[in-house]
């Protein structure tokens, strides 16, 4: 079996998924689930609108930021009664 000859190529922030590395639909929803394996991320509809790895990046962090303020929200307690 000859396969065809890997095309090397430069990624960075502004890579297109779907242009420069070839991800359709399917694609995108098994790199979000990658993301929620690998991060701990819960990853909504919204979060699949991305193009750029600079998008998925964002998506991520964003997703961090949010995980990070619900856990601190989740030690503190009022003291009001």
């Amino acid at each position: 079996m000859d396969l065809a000859p890997l095309r090397a190529i430069s990624v960075d922030a502004d890579t297109s998924l779907r242009l420069d590395l070839g991800y359709d639909s399917l694609g995108l929803l098994e790199l979000a689930g990658v993301l929620e394996a690998e991060f701990g991320l819960a990853v909504g509809d919204d979060d699949y609108d991305v193009d750029t790895v600079r998008d998925v990046e964002q998506v991520v962090l964003a997703k961090r930021e949010a995980s990070r303020a619900e856990e601190a929200g989740a030690g503190w307690q009022s003291t009001a009664s």
